[in-house]
């Protein structure tokens, strides 16, 4: 039954999202923020697979990396200021994307320490996307709040379906790495 729920939520997940890597349109709520993340495929899938790679590291790595994850989120965030006219930080979304796929289709394995840097830089850089979407600064920890409690559930539901289902059947390894490389290139070559 458990399997069933994920599932089902994951599939409403994926029906709920756009391919538009700048989903705008949002409001300044928590509950805006809450349902930002779950809008975007490229955040919605990148969380995921966040979660499902670091399914086969060890309970405390994975533990810290949650943490990891929403302090980068927040830092990445609110370091937009004045860098926001001069950054494209679409490459670094992609390339984040298609690492992904390496590590979740072939299993990839770096050492603990070099997992957790690589997952506070694509986490930094998907912050600081959401931190130049947000709305103006006075209302952006309210809705930032909400960004980063979404994401946590998404990466911490890809870190569940990491554990029980996709690191284990080579043909959803290879279908989920597929998807996040194919999402990389849409979203970096914008069709």
């Amino acid at each position: 039954m458990h399997k069933i729920g994920i599932s089902i939520f994951t599939i409403c997940a994926f029906v709920a999202s756009s391919t538009a890597h700048a989903h705008g349109g949002h409001g300044v709520s928590f509950m805006a923020g809450m349902a930002h993340p779950l809008l975007g495929f490229d955040h919605l899938l990148a969380m995921l697979g966040m979660g499902v790679s670091v399914a086969a590291l060890g309970v405390r790595a994975r533990w810290f990396a949650v943490a990891l994850v929403g302090m980068a989120l927040f830092v990445g965030a609110f370091s937009t200021g004045a860098m926001q006219a001069s950054m494209n930080v679409a490459p670094v979304l992609a390339a984040t994307l298609l690492m992904l796929a390496l590590i979740v289709v072939r299993r990839f394995m770096f050492s603990t320490a070099l997992h957790l840097g690589l997952l506070s830089m694509f986490t930094f850089f998907h912050g600081f996307a959401h931190g130049m979407e947000a709305p103006v600064q006075a209302l952006r920890l309210t809705f930032m709040s909400g960004v980063v409690l979404s994401s946590l559930m998404l990466f911490a539901l890809g870190l569940g379906l990491g554990r029980t289902e996709v690191l284990r059947h080579i043909y959803l390894r290879r279908g989920f790495g597929g998807l996040l490389g194919i999402t990389a290139m849409v979203f970096l070559f914008g069709a």
